[in-house]
């Protein structure tokens, strides 16, 4: 019985996650607000389709019970953070997802090693 609770439960989060990635935010896929942050102990979040920049803020910190001290905001594009090794860090923005990937791998390689993005968001 345990292992069906469990199992039903992992099956609930995984389609509440897969359906969600595709939908639009509140303000639907054009002109919106997103943010990105990270903070102490390797906590990241983000947020996107919001219709302003403090509630794009707002809604990212709640995974980071408020303890992101890194928050990035944008407006109508995608922001990505990279990490290297060392902890050093680089954000970017960009029009597309794959762009403001690349950028801030780029970005943190330039003062940094293995470099790899922990967290991204589009807001458009």
């Amino acid at each position: 019985m345990k292992n069906t609770i469990i199992r039903a439960s992992l099956l609930g989060l995984v389609l509440a996650v897969s359906s969600s990635s595709g939908h639009a935010g509140e303000c639907g896929y054009e002109k919106c607000w997103g943010a990105v942050a990270f903070g102490h102990k390797g906590r990241i979040s983000y947020s996107f389709g919001k219709w302003s920049e403090r509630a794009a803020h707002r809604k990212q910190q709640n995974p980071c019970r408020w303890m992101c001290s890194e928050v990035h905001t944008f407006y109508n594009k995608c922001a990505a953070v990279a990490r290297g090794a060392d902890q050093k860090w680089a954000i970017s923005t960009a029009r597309t997802r794959d762009l403001a990937k690349d950028k801030a791998t780029k970005a943190c390689s330039a003062t940094s090693y293995e470099c790899r993005v922990i967290v991204w968001a589009c807001s458009r």
